[in-house]
């Protein structure tokens, strides 16, 4: 459970948390050291979520944590992604330390084998004759897609909320390569979702490797809604400074930029000029309520030799998710200190309360599919 107030101050000494602000109309607002129980979890258990990369399905079982469920991938004798909960019915021991065998899933314990719907096909020494599938002896066997480079499922009761998995932009198209990573994060996916399409931080945290001019200039940002998604459409933004706005263009311009939130947990990051593209495609998928996991692909379409490209953006990347990590793991263990979060959004903060607004519709079931808020202009410093 997360520290109470008394854990971290107290209150006696008249210390406020936050301290008292303007709320814009002139009146005061007064916060206190009270925990308020808020924490950026989601419950979108039922939606398609990625569970690993296609390339990381190999000859070895991959285990993997959604929201809170072990689950074990592996393709079965036709070469499909199965994913099965990750535990063998016979002595409670993880699937997922065992080894794939003609495409069904053995035991590391006592050899039992399992095919893609978790039916028992081998019991070694059972004496018995005939199909050796009981009831008793399955594993449950969750739904899985395979698509744009990615396996998904969906863990929650009731079956999958959805027909299909989200698109990610670029993947298999024309003209375009890949590279993908996959990296735990210390925070809920809320919170990572917020940062990876948090424009303003990126001239701070990420100074250097990206952003961060000498002068700021200023960029109008169109908000449109469009059922289960929400992008941010900046206008008339130059090309960044550092290695993301060379590799677009070494002689500068203006880019087409958009970031742009998914359901359930999908960021996207597109930069365009002419026929230059790249696209970040993050699938931060729920591991608990305290943290998930980054599945990550990039598509680029760029006129320089692919080895450049890839020596390029995979340093880059982990330079800046790992900045990324270190704050979200300091917000995390502060919200946790604090006994819940406290937030205060500006203009600027273009996407985050949208996406947690989002969020919090989907998971009382109202649908997206109606009238839409209308779009919605910002003008912000980059």
């Amino acid at each position: 459970m997360p520290p109470t107030a008394s854990a971290i101050g107290d209150a006696r000494t008249g210390w406020q948390y936050p301290p008292p602000m303007g709320d814009g109309d002139g009146d005061v607002v007064t916060g206190s050291l009270e925990p308020t129980g808020r924490f950026s979890t989601a419950g979108l258990s039922r939606w398609w979520h990625a569970a690993a990369r296609s390339d990381e399905l190999a000859r070895a079982p991959l285990g993997r944590v959604v929201f809170d469920v072990p689950v074990v991938l592996f393709r079965d004798a036709s070469g499909a992604a199965a994913a099965l909960v990750d535990r063998c019915p016979h002595r409670n021991v993880p699937l997922s330390v065992g080894r794939c065998v003609h495409g069904q899933i053995e035991c590391g314990y006592h050899g039992w084998r399992f095919d893609g719907a978790g039916r028992c096909c081998a019991v070694p020494g059972l004496a018995e004759r005939g199909d050796p599938d009981r009831g008793a002896r399955r594993v449950a066997a969750l739904p899985v897609v395979e698509s744009d480079g990615m396996v998904w499922v969906a863990v929650g009761a009731g079956g999958p909320a959805t027909a299909e998995p989200p698109r990610l932009v670029g993947v298999g198209e024309p003209g375009y390569r890949t590279v993908g990573l996959t990296l735990d994060v210390p925070g809920p996916m809320l919170a990572a979702v917020e940062n990876a399409l948090d424009v303003p931080h990126t001239s701070f945290l990420h100074r250097g490797p990206f952003r961060g001019r000498a002068e700021r200039v200023p960029v109008g940002v169109t908000v449109r809604h469009r059922g289960d998604a929400i992008e941010a459409v900046f206008e008339g933004e130059p090309v960044p400074p550092g290695l993301i706005g060379r590799l677009l263009s070494p002689d500068g311009g203006v880019v087409e930029h958009t970031d742009r939130f998914v359901a359930p947990a999908l960021a996207q990051v597109e930069y365009r000029l002419g026929s230059r593209h790249i696209a970040l495609n993050a699938c931060y998928t729920p591991v608990d309520d305290r943290s998930c996991r980054l599945i990550a692909i990039a598509a680029y379409r760029l006129p320089i030799p692919e080895s450049v490209a890839r020596s390029a953006l995979l340093p880059l990347a982990r330079v800046i998710l790992g900045q990324d990590n270190r704050m979200l793991r300091l917000q995390q263990q502060t919200v946790e200190r604090f006994g819940g979060e406290r937030f205060v959004h500006t203009p600027i903060d273009v996407l985050g309360p949208h996406i947690t607004r989002l969020v919090r519709r989907l998971e009382r079931g109202e649908a997206t599919s109606g009238a839409l808020p209308a779009d919605e202009q910002v003008t912000l410093l980059t």
